[in-house]
């Protein structure tokens, strides 16, 4: 089951997730098909995170991996809160409109994320 839980995360099959993380299963056993990793390092959470689970999920998971899950990394050293903070740091970029007529007046994104994240241009 532990590549299956995880492909399903990556497949955005939230209802199954719900399903399993819900189930009679052993605690024990959802424990270690959460703690699963891919060749990246990426845990289920990195995976919920990275594709925007729906909260209930990723509290199930937390409550399930506890600490040792949170503070799992992949291979780049990042836990899912990093994917967190990456998430937040987009949202805020993607709705804003990048006005060429004034280049000064042009800030770029923090570190961590592309420069054209999300930029819509305008035309004035």
């Amino acid at each position: 089951m532990k590549a299956d839980l995880f492909q399903l995360c990556d497949d955005k099959e939230w209802p199954e997730v719900r399903k399993y993380l819900s189930s009679d299963a052993a605690e024990e056993e959802k424990k270690s098909n959460i703690m699963y990793r891919d060749h990246n390092g990426w845990t289920c959470l990195h995976e919920a995170i990275y594709w925007e689970a729906p909260d209930d999920i990723v509290k199930a998971m937390i409550d399930i991996g506890g600490k040792e899950l949170v503070m799992k990394t992949d291979n780049n050293d990042r836990t899912a809160l990093h994917f967190v903070c990456n998430t937040v740091e987009y949202r805020k970029l993607s709705h804003r409109p990048l006005d060429l007529s004034h280049p000064s007046d042009i800030s770029l994104p923090k570190r961590g994320v592309p420069p054209s994240a999300g930029y819509h241009l305008t035309n004035n």
